[in-house]
């Protein structure tokens, strides 16, 4: 059985319970996304904030939206990133929304053009 017929079974079970499938994938993804915030330190690591909903991982050399394109949904990108902080990186850490946001605009990393 190769990659094809359990692509095909993930859709017929997707097609008889998109309740079931969605909320498992969710609850997939926050299992995940916990885990990442626990080994990075449950707070932003320039101001101290640590309430979760606004918690942002950031990849210090930027990088992350094209790593996370290659990598192609969010629970292979959390599993992705434990991984290599399991293994010493330390290209991330945890910002809140502000200071990733204030990051992002003070190193240019927004691709957003500026209207003249």
């Amino acid at each position: 059985m190769d990659k094809a017929y359990y692509a095909m079974k993930r859709r017929e079970y997707y097609a008889k319970n998109p309740q079931r499938f969605i909320a498992y994938r969710k609850a997939s993804v926050q299992k995940y996304r916990s885990a990442v915030l626990t080994l990075l330190g449950d707070k932003c690591c320039q101001c101290g904030y640590s309430q979760r909903p606004a918690l942002q991982i950031d990849h210090v050399q930027g990088g992350g939206k094209e790593q996370f394109r290659k990598l192609g949904n969010t629970e292979k990108y959390y599993k992705h990133v434990i991984q290599q902080i399991t293994l010493g990186s330390k290209e991330y850490q945890l910002l809140c929304a502000n200071c990733n946001q204030l990051k992002r605009h003070n190193n240019n990393e927004s691709k957003r053009r500026e209207l003249k």
